[in-house]
């Protein structure tokens, strides 16, 4: 079976990314979210990450990790810069005593569009030692430019192991080129512990205390999806030591390979003879999720148009859960990365599907439907644009696709300026 659009897609992707299309003769959509007055997002995400040093102490790094797209920058010598204030208060709840740890942090980028991105954040750690007991944090968050305000409240136990001690596990960020950007950490620490982003390259670290000296530890990862149809994924090691109590390390599970839902984290350890077990449970989550693939329906209302109808009844009969079946094997059997749960083919194409909403797209009316959606969604962003939609005589747009073998010209008459148009004429042309 053949689908429609793959040979304009691979074309496209070599042209550009989605977020470039249009510029000529669009503006860019506003950026999701907000700075100044922020009431309803999360500015930060905060973990007080708890390490034994002795029976008597523990060291607790406070990470936050604040997204740029919801810190305020301002411009200073052609930078963007941006600064926050942290204050954690851990409050003992069997001797009310107070402690207290105020830092401040800053962040800097080159340019206006990293500023808005929410899929980068801002690391800033520090850290108090404490002595063991159950505490209550109080997390203050500032925006030292603007006027956001976090608050937050959790409660945390540090009580030293009657036996061998192992540290709650550390998700790190395996950014190349980054390893020394966090000390004390070798990558990039992750605040977040019960949800995970999805398609991130990301390490755990371990770290433990033994009673007595051990030469061999064996660790055995399970990730189990909470639906049964996706499979669980496994990761076994072992290390050697050589006669050690303390130890740390950072270990790679394929987490690329989870798709978005609920899922447990299983880790055993096993040494002379014992055994000991972590067991959490978090979430995936796709942040940037095309919009058009949050609503099922809606994704497979396009994806009819990209197939002829014998095609599509035959993949879609059905009730609903027959055919969200069918859809993720369809798109499965055309990813061309399967040891991933990142389809990059059908992810381009639901770009596609937002972007014709956005740019043709109005209450009644979807963008995918008008007549350059359609060519946009089969062959993705022009090599070359004539605009002339504003023209007060002869009002048109001009597409030019340059292919492999041929060249595709599409002509639109402009009806309302640049929202809505119609094909006019369309030519091939062979190359010479």
């Amino acid at each position: 079976m053949k689908f429609r659009f793959v040979l304009p897609l691979t074309i496209f992707l070599i042209l550009g990314s989605l977020e470039q299309g249009f510029a000529q003769f669009h503006q860019q959509p506003a950026k999701i979210g907000r700075k100044e007055g922020q009431k309803d997002a999360t500015p930060v995400l905060f973990r007080a990450y708890p390490v034994m040093e002795t029976p008597q102490r523990f060291k607790v790094y406070l990470i936050a990790n604040v997204v740029y797209d919801l810190m305020q920058f301002v411009v200073e010598n052609k930078e963007y810069h941006a600064a926050c204030e942290f204050e954690a208060l851990f409050t003992c709840t069997d001797t009310k005593k107070i402690y207290s740890r105020l830092w401040k942090s800053e962040a800097v980028v080159a340019n206006y569009r990293t500023t808005n991105r929410r899929d980068l954040y801002h690391v800033s750690i520090d850290s108090i030692t404490l002595p063991p007991g159950e505490y209550v944090i109080q997390l203050d968050y500032r925006d030292l430019n603007g006027r956001i305000r976090f608050q937050q409240k959790f409660s945390i136990n540090m009580e030293p192991p009657a036996g061998d001690y192992f540290a709650p596990p550390l998700l790190l960020e395996m950014r190349p080129g980054e390893e020394s950007l966090s000390v004390p950490f070798p990558y990039r620490p992750l605040a977040m512990i019960s949800t995970l982003p999805f398609n991130r390259q990301l390490g755990v670290l371990l770290q433990g205390q033994f009673v007595h000296p051990v030469d061999t530890l064996r660790i055995r990862f399970r990730i189990t999806p909470e639906i049964s149809e996706n499979q669980p994924v496994t990761l076994d090691t072992t290390v050697s030591f050589a006669q050690a109590t303390r130890w740390r390390m950072v270990l790679q599970p394929p987490f690329q390979k989870l798709f978005p839902g609920k899922h447990e984290l299983s880790i055993s350890y096993q040494w002379d003879s014992q055994k000991e077990e972590q067991h959490i449970p978090f979430t995936v989550s796709w942040q940037e999720r095309p919009r058009s693939l949050a609503d099922f329906d809606y994704a497979l209302k396009a994806l009819k148009f990209a197939l002829d109808k014998d095609q599509y009844k035959a993949l879609f009969s059905g009730n609903k859960k027959e055919k969200r079946k069918a859809f993720f094997q369809y798109w499965h059997s055309l990813d061309p990365t399967p040891e991933t749960a990142y389809n990059e083919l059908m992810v381009e194409f639901y770009q596609r599907v937002d972007s014709t909403d956005l740019w043709w797209g109005k209450k009644g009316r979807y963008g995918w439907r008008t007549d350059p959606g359609k060519i946009y969604l089969l062959y993705g962003r022009p090599n070359q644009i004539i605009d002339r939609s504003l023209d007060p005589e002869r009002p048109y747009m001009e597409w030019i696709y340059e292919l492999p073998d041929r060249r595709l010209r599409f002509r639109f008459q402009a009806l309302e300026g640049r929202r809505l148009y119609k094909l006019i004429s369309q030519k091939e042309e062979p190359k010479s």
